[in-house]
């Protein structure tokens, strides 16, 4: 009988830990739609740099500190010890576009007219293919994300808009602005995005937010003990940096300090728009948009990968730019559109006449 017991909680635990090695290390438990056809994994808190006694590795916020969003350590030489996770456009680190750069020339970064998932010869004189995903985040090694290069990827602004704007699930949003309420009383406001097939009470499911920070509150030991196994992600407000200065709104009035929180968000995509700007997702109290944004901009880097399928068996495809049902981008007078079932929708998803 007694063998009988541990043969069946052998079991048991295999068939645990079976299912929970369905998630990549470092992802949150949960998959997430981004066309008809495509999920992604997100990573369970925004990416940080950390150099320590000239060592350095790429993290995630693990899933109970993510919520702060307002760690940012920025010293004025490289021996100084360092947390960063507000980075300037395409410092994955290669050809010296460090992840710590501060520098405020926008040359000094990721090479524009060329997005993270582009290949292009380098002149007409030679075959050589530079990949823009060498510049990608994703594509460096992540210790608590595998621990190897080229697992994860920087969303597309098409995909950062379909998981924030367009996912629902029994007329209810699968996505919302809302608050984490702290032990220390302080308030952490953010984007909530539950996963396609969330599985939680009906009093924690989101409601509209009606661009109200209070609507979908939560306190912080309900969203660590409870939301997060089920997967829901937390995009943290961390503001935005410029040089060395971290600011918490969208005019740059307030710097964090350390008793400021961030009424903001500001996230990289994966798209180039111009020699100078990439396409950053920013959102506040009133909205969320996507904004052409100057690459020494320090912004939040929230990577994904794909969830493998029959077309894409390793989940570890070339990041492709990805629309909900027969949708393609075009480019309109130099604005980037989204052509669906004949109509045209700007960035925002806004119908244009």
């Amino acid at each position: 009988m007694k063998k009988t017991l541990l043969f069946l909680a052998a079991v048991l635990t295999a068939g645990m830990l079976s299912a929970q090695e369905e998630y990549p290390a470092g992802a949150a438990k949960g998959k997430f739609s981004i066309s008809n056809t495509k999920q992604v994994y997100i990573s369970q808190g925004n990416l940080y740099y950390e150099k320590y006694n000239w060592l350095s590795d790429f993290y995630f916020h693990e899933v109970d500190t993510a919520i702060v969003g307002v760690d940012h350590k920025w010293g004025e030489t490289l021996s100084d010890d360092k947390l960063i996770d507000l980075f300037g456009w395409g410092t994955s680190g290669i050809d010296h576009k460090e992840p710590y750069l501060t520098s405020t020339d926008n040359s000094d970064y990721f090479e524009g007219h060329h997005s993270m998932f582009e290949k292009w010869k380098i002149s007409e004189y030679s075959d050589y293919m530079a990949n823009g995903y060498d510049y990608d985040w994703g594509s460096r090694r992540i210790k608590n994300g595998g621990d190897a290069e080229g697992q994860w990827r920087t969303p597309t602004y098409i995909e950062l808009l379909l998981l924030l704007d367009r996912r629902t699930a029994d007329n209810k949003p699968l996505a919302a602005r809302g608050t984490i309420v702290g032990e220390n009383g302080r308030y952490y406001r953010g984007y909530l995005l539950y996963p396609d097939d969330v599985n939680l009470a009906s009093s924690l499911m989101l409601k509209d937010d009606n661009n109200n920070w209070s609507i979908n509150a939560f306190a912080a030991d309900v969203y660590v003990k409870t939301m997060v196994p089920a997967g829901v992600i937390f995009l943290p407000c961390a503001g935005w940096r410029e040089g060395t200065d971290v600011y918490s709104d969208i005019d740059g009035t307030e710097k964090i300090d350390g008793r400021n929180v961030a009424t903001t968000g500001w996230y990289w995509t994966s798209e180039s728009i111009s020699y100078n700007s990439s396409y950053c997702m920013i959102f506040d109290n009133t909205g969320v948009w996507f904004e052409q944004t100057e690459r020494h901009i320090g912004a939040s880097v929230r990577l994904v990968r794909d969830v493998p399928s029959e077309e894409n068996p390793t989940g570890m495809e070339s990041a492709e730019i990805q629309m909900s049902g027969k949708a393609k981008k075009i480019i309109r007078n130099g604005e980037v559109l989204i052509l669906r079932e004949g109509k045209v929708y700007n960035a925002l998803g806004m119908e244009m006449k």
